[in-house]
This record gives C-alpha cells, structure tokens and sequence, in this order.
C-alpha cells in the first residue's frame, strides 16, 4: 500500500482489501514475532491527515493561550538572535544555546541514508504450552559454552534483548530496536539539541527534552506490541511522557506510510500503557518528528469509543470520527529555512508550558492569576519566573 488512509471511507476500502474488514486488534493472532506491518496497522483504525506548516493555528490544538507567552520567551534569548542571523548566506553558527543545534542541523541536511530502522515489534502472547517449549528447547543438562569457548547460562540466549510476555522472536529481529545508525544519531542529535536549546535558558520550566528511548507496550487478547520513542519531553521530576520525539534518516516523502505506521503504533502503544498521563484531553499527545532536515508535529485525536475499542470494551467501533485516531501532520519545517524555524520555535516552547500547566492541574495545584489578568502580564527579560497567567482552563 503506497499511501495509508486518509479518510474514514479510504480506510474502509483498505480493510477490505486486506480482507480484515471484520477483524479488531483484540482479534490478532500471531505465532512469532514480526515486524509492524500493513495487517497490524489497519486494525488500530488510525486516519492520517496532512497539514500544511504554514496553515498551522496555535486555537486548532488548544495551543492559543501558551503562543504569546512563548513568543516573549525568545524575544528574551539572544542566542536565539544569534541563531536567526546563523541563516544568512555563509554565515557560520555563533556562540550559544543553539551553537551545536545548528552545527548537527547542518549535518543532517546532508544525510544520504534511505534505511529506517523498525522501532515497533508485534508478538503473540506467551502461554503456559509456548512457555514450556521454550524453556525444554533451551534447558541443557550441562552448562553450554559460546562461540569464545568461555561457559554462558541459558539466558544468555536472548541477552541485551528485552524481555516481554510475548514471543521473544529471533535475535535479530528485536535488535533492530537498539542499534542506531549512524546516519539517524545524527538527525536525533539534531532534533533534541534544537528542542532543548529552546527551552533549557528559563530555568523555571519543569519539563526537560532527553533523549532516553521510552519503550511503551501495547497488550491486546492474543497479541502485543513494544514501541521505542528516540526521546520524549518529560517532567524535570518525573518520568512521564508528554511529547514524543521520533527520528529517520531519510526525507518523510521517501519512506511515508513505514514512519507513519511506526509513530501510529507509538501513539496507541502510549495510549495503553499511560491511559492517564497526560489527561484526555483533545491534542495533548503528540510527536515531534524529524526526518532527515525536516520537523513535523503530529497531533493525535480521539474520542471515548476510540479508547473503549482498544481496552476491548463498550460496543464495536462504529464510522463515526470519534472511534478512529486521527493523526494531523502539521509540517514540514524545514531547519535550513529562517522562516519555518521562526514559526517553529514558538510551537515547541507553548507545547513545553502547557505540559507544565497540564501537570499542576493533573496534581491539583492552583494555576495562577485569571484568564482576565493574563493581559496585565509582562515576560521579564530575565526570564527568572513562570509564564505570568498561564492558566489550563
């Protein structure tokens, strides 16, 4: 399939095609691991929506009341200026916060790799039988040795390789989730350098961009699957997820519908293992994505039937909108363009204080003056305290 669906009717067509027209995920049945494929992608009921950068508004994904503020924020920053003035014609990165952003930008943009590495593996659920097999075809009644000569336990099997209630799969296929290529460290590289370099000059923020690889799992009746971000923003004092980051090597255009039912599988992997974190509200899980020397931002949507579908309760999913999850695909950002880093770098810093807001309400803490003050406040050059009014509701 050369392009995913788009459209409740495209994908309509799509399941019938891959005769799975009457299958649900609580419905698959694998024997051995395998990749993330077309026939696990459908019944996840995901439509893709493409959204042009320069269509982007902030009141679209309840970002509007975090967009002034971030504004104000980088007026503030003058390696932010410092940056800006990076873009003129064969002018060197300058000193600063985004000195090593711009330098590993640059090194992105000339990324030749087209290879994407699988960061999704689906498995079947391990029952007592497929226990017992396993353990039978690998116990020995004296201690084997490895390829060095040197004595090694059963475990040693599978080792480095994460362990999860399914099939474990071949060795080489779990793998893939760890290794990096080259090419893709770099372009990793990049993204998180930018998005902390934004963020990292107000100390009062308490949310951090790492780039820890977050693994969320995704446990259905007979199957399940591990999804690994390259990154996420989390809290400076928590481990929760509120934005992940996801990387390739080459141009989205070139690979579209594998980066899309990698990032499709995260979302639905993150919805299971952190139903609650963030709160369900509209738009508060998203990506940030780079391939290659382009930023994308994709903002999930759903309704309560979508989450009921996949915990396997209420009614079967009807064709309304809010029993799919939509991803709406705002980009791309080009990080040689002056331009679209400068409309970027706002969004990125309102989805950083709105995390910060969403967490002080999810814990119960007062979120400052009214909505009718927010005027009266005044970002200090010195950006020493919190966004003056930012309010959740």
């Amino acid at each position: 399939m050369d392009q995913l669906p788009e459209s409740i009717d495209e994908w309509t067509v799509a399941v019938a095609h891959e005769n799975l027209t009457s299958v649900s995920i609580h419905d698959m049945s694998l024997v051995s691991a395998s990749k993330f494929g077309l026939s696990e992608f459908l019944p996840l009921r995901v439509i893709w929506r493409a959204v042009e950068s320069t269509k982007f508004k902030g009141g679209d994904y309840e970002l509007d009341h975090w967009m002034d503020d971030a504004k104000k924020y980088l007026k503030t920053y003058p390696s932010w200026s410092v940056y800006q003035q990076s873009f003129r014609l064969n002018k060197q990165p300058g000193e600063g916060n985004f000195y090593l952003a711009k330098l590993f930008q640059m090194d992105a943009a000339a990324v030749q790799s087209k290879e994407i590495t699988n960061n999704v593996v689906f498995s079947p659920i391990k029952t007592r039988s497929m226990m017992k097999a396993a353990h039978d075809h690998y116990a020995t009644p004296t201690k084997s040795r490895n390829l060095a000569g040197d004595p090694a336990s059963d475990s040693s099997i599978f080792q480095d390789i994460p362990s999860t209630r399914g099939s474990r799969g071949p060795e080489e296929l779990w793998k893939q989730l760890y290794p990096k290529a080259e090419d893709e460290q770099i372009v990793n590289t990049a993204l998180v350098n930018f998005l902390r370099a934004i963020t990292t000059p107000i100390p009062s923020i308490k949310s951090d961009w790492t780039i820890h690889r977050k693994s969320f799992k995704a446990t259905f009746n007979d199957a399940e699957y591990e999804a690994r971000t390259d990154g996420y923003l989390r809290g400076k004092d928590s481990s929760e997820a509120r934005v992940l980051i996801e990387v390739k090597a080459p141009l989205r255009v070139h690979k579209m519908s594998e980066i899309r039912m990698q990032e499709s599988a995260q979302t639905v992997a993150w919805l299971k293992a952190s139903p609650e974190t963030p709160r369900n509200r509209p738009y508060r899980r998203v990506h940030v994505s780079q391939d290659r020397h382009e930023i994308f931002l994709i903002f999930a949507k759903y309704g309560n039937e979508y989450l009921e579908y996949l915990n396997g309760t209420g009614n079967p999913p009807s064709d309304d909108p809010e029993s799919f999850l939509t991803m709406h695909e705002v980009g791309p950002y080009n990080t040689k363009d002056r331009a679209d880093m400068e409309d970027l770098a706002p969004i990125i810093m309102a989805l950083v204080l709105r995390a910060d807001d969403d967490r002080e309400a999810e814990q119960g803490k007062p979120q400052g003056p009214s909505q009718q003050d927010k005027g009266k406040s005044k970002v200090k050059v010195e950006v020493k305290g919190k966004g003056q009014g930012k309010k959740l509701f």
